[in-house]
C-alpha cells in the first residue's frame, strides 16, 4: 500500500511540475521578446520600463514552480523542511541584494539585475532543497520532468529563432498602443503556433497535458 502511495505522490509532482515548465516557459520567452510593445500597451513608452520588464519575467518562471513546490510540501505535511527552505531562501535573498547590485553596477550592468538575480537564486535555493527533501522521503525520480525540461528548452529556442527573424519584418518598436497591441497578437499566435506543432510532434502536449488530437 505504501508503495502504491508513494508511485501516486511521484507521478502527480511530476506532473506538476511538467505543466508548470511546459506552459511557463513559452509565455515567459514570448513576454521577454515584446516586452518592448507590452509595456507600451500598459504603461506607454519609456526607455528603462522594457529593460527591467525583460528579466523580471523570468522572475515569474522561479515563482511559478516555487509557489507549486511549496504546495506540494504543505500537502505532504513536510512544513519543517518547507520552513527551513523558505527561511534559507529569502535570508539568501536579503543578505545579497544590495551585494549583488553593487557587484552587477561594477561590471557594467544595470543596478536591478543583481535584485532580480538574487531573488531568482533565493527561489533557486528553496526549490531545490524542497525536491531533494521530497526524493529522500519519497525516493521520487525527476529524470522524466528533468528530460521534458530539455525538450520545452529546445522548442522554446527554436520559437525564439523564428521570433526574432520575424522582427525583421514586423518592427515591434516605435508604435503606438494600439499597434502595439496588434502586433502582439500576431507574434503570439505565430509564437504559439510553432511552440504548440514542435511539442505535439515531440509528444510533450499529449503526454504532459493529457488531450490526444484525432488524425484525418
Amino acid at each position: 500500500m505504501i508503495v502504491i502511495k508513494k508511485k501516486e505522490v511521484t507521478n502527480k509532482i511530476n506532473k506538476t511540475l511538467q505543466v508548470t515548465i511546459y506552459t511557463t516557459f513559452p509565455m515567459t520567452v514570448g513576454l521577454s521578446i515584446l516586452a518592448a510593445p507590452v509595456w507600451n500597451v500598459f504603461y506607454g513608452e519609456s526607455l528603462y520600463g522594457p529593460k527591467v520588464f525583460v528579466l523580471s519575467i523570468f522572475v515569474a518562471i522561479f515563482g511559478s514552480i516555487f509557489t507549486n513546490v511549496v504546495v506540494i510540501m504543505q500537502s505532504l505535511s513536510r512544513y519543517k523542511i518547507m520552513y527551513i527552505a523558505l527561511v534559507l531562501g529569502f535570508s539568501f535573498n536579503a543578505i545579497t541584494n544590495i551585494p549583488f547590485m553593487v557587484f552587477f553596477n561594477k561590471i557594467g550592468l544595470p543596478m536591478y539585475y543583481g535584485n532580480l538575480v538574487a531573488t531568482m537564486i533565493g527561489y533557486s535555493i528553496t526549490i531545490f532543497m524542497c525536491l531533494i527533501d521530497l526524493k529522500k522521503t519519497f525516493n521520487i525520480s525527476y529524470f522524466r520532468t528533468f528530460k521534458d525540461l530539455i525538450l520545452v528548452t529546445l522548442s522554446c529556442i527554436i520559437m525564439t529563432i523564428v521570433l526574432l527573424l520575424l522582427k525583421n519584418i514586423i518592427v515591434i518598436d516605435g508604435l503606438t498602443r494600439l499597434m502595439s497591441a496588434f502586433v502582439i497578437v500576431i507574434y503570439a499566435l505565430i509564437g504559439g503556433l510553432i511552440y504548440f506543432v514542435i511539442t505535439y510532434k515531440l509528444g510533450l502536449f499529449n503526454r504532459i497535458l493529457g488531450f490526444k488530437l484525432k488524425r484525418k
